[in-house]
């Protein structure tokens, strides 16, 4: 008899879904399998185990946390054949040799760019001209780094830094930086967290930045500086078809739109615990910067309060990490000024501010601008894939946030939620290349990078 299709439906969700879930608790996944108990004894295996249902309930929670293994134990076999042979042909240490050796050890470390817009791929570098040029032991007290990049949009970057620095005791430094950013095709879609995607245009931004900043490192974990910045930003209509004409907007209606002439006094003060920037399994990082801005072209004046916050987690094993990451920032006017839209709190994308719009991941890059703005992301990161150096983290995430005016519009709607999934690849706790998708109420971004958003 012929099942009907309301029964091959539940047939199809019970092997899809119930049975991996079922196997995932019977044979948890890899070096997780062994049980911290004997399930055929009222005897903990161990002398020190005394509360075998306790343990019973961990074991259950790992073989949960292991659920993203599943769909990479069917590629195992060809992923088996793969590193063999990469391992014959000693492809490995080639790679590392070429990565390491010769790139890395003279100073040169690739990078890529990449625009808003729909393939808005590019490349850059970092050369570090200290090893480039064999100038550490004769100078141990100097970096000079260069940086600059392009990608097929028209988006550029060039710039230079220096950095002074003393190496015992309290470790005090200074710090030169001159950039240039050429951003072909921004987006806007007005102030305020309910504007409407539909109503988008499209800008050109030219900034130039000179900066000049010391510190001082008490402790290892510790930065504490201040910086003089000197910014020149001129504004220029895009061109994405579709998109209103930027210039269209007049000075009352956009402050900002003109350019402008910015001079910025910034102080901060950091505390850093994370093992490894790129990927931490431990620790965390607290942030707290205060600008003072002025623009000297509107007679504007401005500050800018910026808090960070991350924390990272290990849920009983390296290879799951739980990162949460929080992002707050206000700005407030000086005697009825008015504030750059280029300079307000931005959200959407995959980023952080200064140089881009703050992470949430659900919605276009620069979907939000406001005086101030609040994001919660939190991500579960698995270690699904490891071969020596080299490995894969499946992580899963949300993004929570809103940007409004002043303090006392937070808690009025506007909350903005997205979530996704994607696939981030390491060597040597470097990210590679990182494959994420994200969806929101307004629908679906697409995101490949070459470094974690925190």
């Amino acid at each position: 008899m012929l099942h009907s299709a309301p029964h091959m439906k539940r047939i199809k969700l019970f092997f899809l879904i119930i049975l991996p879930i079922a196997a995932s608790f019977l044979f948890p996944s890899g070096g997780q399998a062994k049980l911290s108990y004997d399930p055929y004894s009222k005897e903990p295996r161990y002398p020190e185990s005394q509360d075998i249902e306790a343990l019973k309930k961990q074991d259950q929670i790992r073989s949960i946390l292991n659920l993203p293994s599943l769909p990479f134990r069917g590629l195992s076999y060809g992923t088996e054949k793969i590193l063999n042979w990469a391992e014959r042909t000693y492809l490995k240490r080639k790679i590392k040799w070429f990565w390491e050796d010769v790139l890395h050890e003279n100073g040169i470390f690739p990078e890529t760019r990449f625009s808003p817009r729909a393939f808005g791929i590019g490349a850059g570098s970092t050369i570090r001209f200290e090893k480039l040029l064999n100038l550490e032991e004769r100078f141990p007290f100097l970096r000079l780094h260069g940086t600059g990049g392009a990608t097929f949009r028209g988006d550029a970057d060039v710039g230079a830094s220096y950095e002074l620095f003393q190496s015992s005791g309290w470790r005090l430094y200074h710090k030169g930086i001159f950039d240039f950013t050429h951003k072909e095709n921004e987006n806007f879609y007005g102030l305020g967290p309910r504007t409407s995607r539909g109503d988008g245009y499209s800008y050109e931004i030219n900034t130039t930045l000179l900066e000049a900043s010391a510190g001082f490192r008490p402790l290892k974990t510790v930065d504490v500086g201040t910086s003089f910045i000197y910014r020149h930003v001129t504004i220029n209509n895009g061109d994405v078809r579709g998109a209103g004409n930027f210039e269209n907007f007049s000075i009352g209606e956009l402050p900002g739109v003109d350019g402008g002439q910015i001079i910025t006094l910034k102080s901060f003060i950091e505390h850093d615990t994370r093992d490894v920037p790129d990927d931490p399994k431990s620790g965390g990082l607290q942030r707290f910067t205060l600008d003072f801005n002025r623009d000297m072209r509107h007679n504007d004046n401005y500050f800018k309060y910026h808090l960070e916050l991350s924390q990272y987690f290990k849920l009983w094993s390296e290879r799951r990490i739980l990162a949460l990451h929080f992002t707050g920032e206000h700005t407030k006017t000086v005697n009825h000024s008015s504030i750059p839209f280029f300079d307000m709190a931005r959200l959407g994308g995959y980023g952080t501010q200064p140089r881009g719009s703050t992470t949430l991941r659900g919605y276009k890059y620069n979907r939000f601008f406001d005086k101030s703005s609040a994001v919660l992301n939190a991500e579960y990161r698995y270690n699904v894939w490891q071969y020596g150096n080299i490995g894969a983290d499946w992580i899963f995430f949300t993004d929570i946030g809103k940007v409004f005016g002043d303090l006392h519009e937070f808690g009025i709607g506007g909350m903005r939620v997205s979530y996704g999934t994607g696939i981030r690849i390491k060597t040597e706790r470097r990210v590679i290349l990182s494959f994420q998708l994200a969806k929101s109420n307004e629908g679906t971004e697409f995101y490949v990078r070459t470094k974690t958003p925190f």
